[in-house]
């Protein structure tokens, strides 16, 4: 999740390219999903993310960034897309049909980049140089298993929070 990761595959997209980096809400703090979504808009500042299931009680947010400032498509477009995506990416993975239910479970986009930015607000960059990531996500596992809580509840709260917002006048 470090910047150079980030900017490394920017370079070697394709024009109409698009990557995603898939988040495991139930393994990151929302200050983590934070500082990644800081990182990932500092590549790809027009970037959305999509919120699905990679198993049951495992939801993951994929953070979507395009090569083209001017990339657009209609979301179920977009969802049939990333469909394609990740079955490819897991038949990759795990060789046989195996599947994950991230779009059958009802993956759609949940937030826009003015509201990933309003979540990475005033969150430094995780980069090679200061990997915060790598250090934190140990102490917060613990922290969570210790209360006996996930941290994907809280993720999904500050979705919720970031939609409301949104919506309010």
């Amino acid at each position: 999740y470090s910047r150079a990761h980030f900017a490394a595959i920017d370079r070697r997209l394709s024009q109409n390219g698009l990557f995603v980096a898939w988040l495991p809400l139930w393994q990151l703090s929302p200050w983590e999903v934070g500082v990644i979504a800081k990182t990932f808009l500092s590549v790809f500042p027009k970037a959305d993310s999509w919120l699905g299931n990679a198993r049951q009680q495992r939801p993951v947010l994929g953070l979507v960034g395009y090569k083209s400032r001017f990339f657009k498509t209609s979301e179920s477009a977009l969802g049939s897309r990333l469909l394609e995506v990740v079955k490819r990416s897991m038949r990759r993975t795990y060789g046989a049909r195996r599947e994950i239910s991230l779009m059958a479970s009802g993956a759609r986009r949940v937030l826009t980049s003015a509201q990933l930015a309003r979540w990475a607000a005033n969150k430094p960059q995780n980069t090679l140089d200061h990997p915060i990531i790598e250090y934190s996500a140990p102490r917060t596992l613990t922290r969570y298993q210790l209360r006996n809580r996930s941290p994907a509840r809280d993720n999904l709260q500050m979705i919720l929070s970031l939609q409301k917002a949104t919506h309010d006048p």
